[in-house]
């Protein structure tokens, strides 16, 4: 269909307080649009035009085209001058807002609109200098329009009025007060609170973007990559909140500024990690070590411990064992002191350590106990592991004998002797009378961790054998701590060769005997990891967080080399003579994102250069630049002040090189 340009009818010039209307009709329906500052806010008008009452403000430009937007092209227009014989002065209709606001170099139309065509000489003049012009000021005058103002200046600003000539008389229009600012040479400044944030699956994500210049309004709006982000106009911040995130939330958000001079960006990186979680159903119990059976790759298979044979020559006989004190109890089992007759030969009494099951067991702790004996009957001898003696698995309750160690765990015992360390390096005599090792927990309540968890409970820590008197041993040195991280060494060095992974290395999973010899041991069953404060809740689970690697908490891999971290911070333990690692470091967000970018503890106050070196190796993030347990014993043999333990299994000269480590592709339950 051919289409024509619309036409006008009348055309006309109109009087103030007429009633006219204005037509036009074309090929197809059309609508009117006007300049005049009576109807300049409306969108469309409807043909025809009618103005009942017409006045000077109904002045300007009316334009008539189709409705379709394709024919946009296709329209004609007719300028009106409405002029008020009541008022002959009143030549200009200007907007009743007159102070404008200019960007320096941005045109501005000054809308004078005149109301009379007889009028000559328009031109427009400044107030301010007696209606001279300011120096480089263009001006282009339509009576139509009004006066155009190209590129402003500063200097322009001013008060200004619309003047023309009619009859020798000068008429003049309401005059306007224009300012001209500065224009925005430079993007906005923009910054976001945190430029890289961790957060936990469920947990609240919230990020701000900050504008440094708050004079200016900034078009600020976020985005995600996967997710639609509202934006917002904002002069000074616009904050970012999700809740709760989930792992699809991970990844950069960009926040955008525009103005006239540019685009400014700034970006926040946000992770969300999942917590690796092991007690699905609390409480539950599980033997922490693990043997594997086979690699592929970089995925370990783990032997059931529940098919590992059992061989009966382990059994001893019940009748002959003597159970006495309490040494360590948990939710469904406990440690016993006890008198073994003819454990080696028919004559000899052996004080042991029995572990046994609670009458609140359920199958799942009886197999797991079971589970535990034959780990350790498959693993064999070792002078640094406490090491199984035997085992009563008919005709009554399930009995597991261990060797006993007369002065608990590492860590209590570090805290008991601490006085004895400090006054060596201070070579201070007379010393009083000391017990080989003090019950703090019992003595003292429950220490406190950072963790904020504490409570009291029927669990007992590892009871050691108290002395009224003296020690027949020398006091504790730094040599004496050198010693216990050699023989700790050795015995994770001798499970990793049986393929064994330990995945609860700490001091308190230390045990030492009246010689001081240092044997690895799982608590299990003995510890009530309920009320234990070095085990975090993390959701349905609790975990030793502040000994666990990276991979470990973020991914569920545990190997030898995660093994080596926890290494690291025993080692810690072991040099600040027992206290919590990352001291008045709560488990939070920061404390996760710290971990993650490699954030280390601070040397212990007495960790020698090169066992603090050693620790900063064992806490590498990357778990193939660990060293091995075998190059850590080596390391430690160099060091201490004599060699007689250790020179018969460690003579070789000790270089750090990595041995690649498997990596656990999910998480083993």
């Amino acid at each position: 269909m051919w289409f024509a340009v619309p036409v006008f009818t009348p055309v006309f010039r109109a009087m103030a307080r007429c009633s006219r209307v204005l037509s036009c009709h074309g090929n197809g329906l059309v609508h009117w649009s006007s300049s005049a500052f009576r109807l300049q806010f409306e969108d469309s008008l409807p043909d025809p035009v009618q103005v009942s009452r017409a006045d000077p403000r109904h002045t300007g430009t009316y334009r008539c085209g189709y409705a379709n937007r394709s024919l946009e092209h296709l329209h004609t227009w007719i300028h009106l001058y409405i002029t008020d014989p009541a008022h002959p002065s009143s030549v200009f209709v200007t907007p009743r807002s007159s102070s404008p606001i200019l960007k320096e170099g941005q045109d501005y139309l000054f809308r004078c609109l005149l109301t009379d065509p007889s009028l000559t000489n328009l031109t427009l003049q400044s107030e301010d200098r007696g209606r001279g012009l300011p120096p480089g000021m263009k001006v282009t005058f339509d009576p139509r329009s009004g006066a155009l103002i190209q590129h402003p200046q500063r200097s322009f600003s001013g008060r200004y009025t619309c003047s023309g000539w009619k009859d020798g008389r000068l008429f003049r229009s309401t005059p306007v007060d224009l300012l001209v600012v500065p224009r925005l040479r430079h993007p906005p400044s923009l910054s976001v609170s945190q430029a890289e944030l961790v957060r936990l699956e469920g947990e609240l994500f919230e990020v701000t973007c900050l504008s440094s210049n708050p004079s200016h309004f900034y078009n600020l709006t976020w985005t995600h990559p996967q997710i639609q982000v509202r934006g917002q106009r904002s002069p000074v911040c616009l904050t970012l909140s999700v809740s709760p995130v989930h792992l699809h939330h991970s990844g950069p958000y960009t926040c955008t500024a525009v103005n006239e001079a540019g685009v400014a960006t700034a970006t926040t990186q946000l992770t969300v990690q999942k917590i690796c979680f092991f007690f699905y159903q609390q409480p539950k119990y599980e033997i922490r070590w693990k043997i594997i059976e086979s690699t592929d790759g970089n995925n370990y298979t783990f032997v059931d411990p529940t098919q590992l044979p059992y061989n009966h020559k382990w059994e001893f006989p019940r009748d002959k064992l003597r159970l006495g004190a309490v040494l360590g109890s948990g939710a469904f089992g406990k440690v016993v002191e006890a008198t073994a007759y003819g454990l080696e030969t028919d004559n000899k009494v052996t004080r042991v350590a029995v572990k046994m099951l609670k009458p609140s067991a359920h199958s799942e702790e009886r197999e797991a106990l079971m589970s535990e004996l034959k780990i350790l009957s498959h693993l064999g001898y070792h002078d640094n592991i406490v090491n199984l003696l035997g085992a009563c698995t008919q005709g009554g309750p399930m009995l597991m004998i261990t060797e006993y160690c007369s002065h608990g765990d590492l860590l209590n015992f570090l805290r008991a002797h601490a006085d004895d360390i400090m006054a060596s390096m201070l070579n201070v005599d007379n010393l009083e009378d000391k017990v080989f090792y003090k019950n703090m927990a019992a003595q003292n309540g429950r220490l406190r961790s950072d963790s904020g968890i504490s409570c009291c409970s029927e669990y007992q820590e590892m009871q050691p054998f108290l002395s009224s008197g003296r020690s027949h041993l020398d006091n504790l040195s730094v040599s004496d701590l050198m010693r216990f991280s050699h023989q700790v060494a050795q015995g994770l060095d001798f499970l990793s060769t049986r393929n064994c992974i330990h995945r609860d290395v700490a001091a308190r999973n230390v045990l030492l005997t009246d010689h001081h010899v240092a044997k690895i041991c799982d608590f299990g069953l003995a510890r009530d990891i309920c009320n234990d404060d070095s085990y975090i809740v993390q959701g349905n689970a609790r975990l030793p967080v502040k000994w666990m690697a990276p991979e470990s908490i973020f991914q569920c891999v545990y190997t030898l080399q995660s093994d080596v971290w926890s290494y690291g911070v025993l080692l810690w333990e072991i040099f600040s003579l027992g206290k919590s690692p990352y001291p008045n470091v709560s488990v939070d967000t920061n404390f996760y994102k710290m971990i993650k970018d490699g954030g280390h503890m601070r040397r212990p106050d007495f960790a020698p250069a090169e066992m603090y070196h050693l620790m900063t190796l064992c806490w590498s993030l990357e778990p193939t630049d660990r060293p091995t347990f075998k190059a850590i014993g080596q390391l430690i043999s160099r060091l201490l002040p004599s060699n007689k333990e250790a020179s018969s299994h460690h003579s070789e000269q000790v270089s750090h090189v990595p041995e690649r480590s498997h990596e656990l592709t999910s998480c083993d339950q």
